[in-house]
């Protein structure tokens, strides 16, 4: 029971927290880049406008959960989203972040620069419950038209 009523409170939570940490980080390197002059490199607009387009994806995966828990809260297809916006929030984050403090350059990896927190806390997008790894799985199995809540032969948890 515990594992059909966690998705709706634990991990579409955290898939909202992630979707917005890459949006920081976006609109962190973006700041950075144009106080540095740096926005005038077409390598880093490129990696912004990637990292833009990337967090407007999972914002639209994350949105579309948060629809269908609204429509029918412990549906097995509302739940295969809840699991669809962790993984891709919580990826997302990781990667965006990855890729501004990059093109930010190394002064923004210093202790106290918001680039330099936000890629810490994305980093964390994969490790909080459901991790990337389980949330991978779990869509695997639904994938493979077994349950995921009851069919697997290892737990998760």
């Amino acid at each position: 029971m515990i594992a059909e009523a966690m998705p709706q409170w634990l991990v579409a939570s955290y898939s909202a927290v992630y979707a917005g940490v890459a949006r920081a980080a976006v609109d962190a390197a973006a700041e950075h880049l144009r106080k540095r002059g740096l926005g005038r490199l077409p390598a880093a607009r490129a990696r912004l406008g990637r990292a833009d387009n990337a967090v407007a994806a999972a914002e639209l995966v994350v949105a579309e959960t948060a629809a269908r828990i609204d429509r029918a809260p412990g549906d097995p297809e509302t739940n295969r989203w809840v699991w669809r916006a962790k993984l891709t929030a919580g990826d997302t984050a990781a990667q965006v972040a990855a890729s501004m403090l990059e093109a930010a350059g190394a002064s923004a990896s210093r202790r106290g620069h918001p680039l330099e927190r936000l890629y810490r806390d994305a980093r964390c997008g994969a490790l909080q419950p459901a991790t990337s790894d389980v949330c991978a799985d779990w869509l695997g199995v639904a994938a493979l038209g077994e349950d995921p809540d009851h069919d697997a032969e290892v737990p998760r948890w």
